[in-house]
């Protein structure tokens, strides 16, 4: 029988986002790039945690920008390549199962 993992049924939520707080807080002291992947069964749960963390790393001064990948905002790389002062935030991008693009498929590319 195959059940899931203990440590994420024990853990709350908030301490979860306090754990990607603190892996993201350390990227930025120590100016090392760092991408977190964190995936939700629910829509709800995502909003929730992204909100958390959102306020969490802004009370640690760390900038914080939200993208959402869509049909006119689907080259990733550019986006963030065009954007001032890219190297001191950290960017939430929401919408990668949309894929975006023509072909709809340019957020997985990215």
């Amino acid at each position: 029988m195959i059940s899931q993992p203990d440590f994420v049924l024990d853990v709350p939520l908030t301490a979860r986002v306090d754990q990607l707080a603190q892996e993201l807080q350390m990227a930025a002291r120590f100016d090392r790039p760092a991408i977190l992947l964190a995936v939700y069964r629910s829509e709800w749960v995502r909003q929730e945690a992204e909100g958390l963390l959102f306020l969490r790393l802004q009370q640690m001064g760390l900038r914080v920008e939200s993208v959402t990948l869509n049909v006119e905002n689907a080259d990733l790389p550019t986006y963030l390549r065009e954007r001032a002062n890219s190297q001191e935030t950290i960017y939430f991008v929401s919408g990668v199962r949309f894929g975006g693009g023509e072909d709809e498929r340019n957020a997985y590319r990215a």
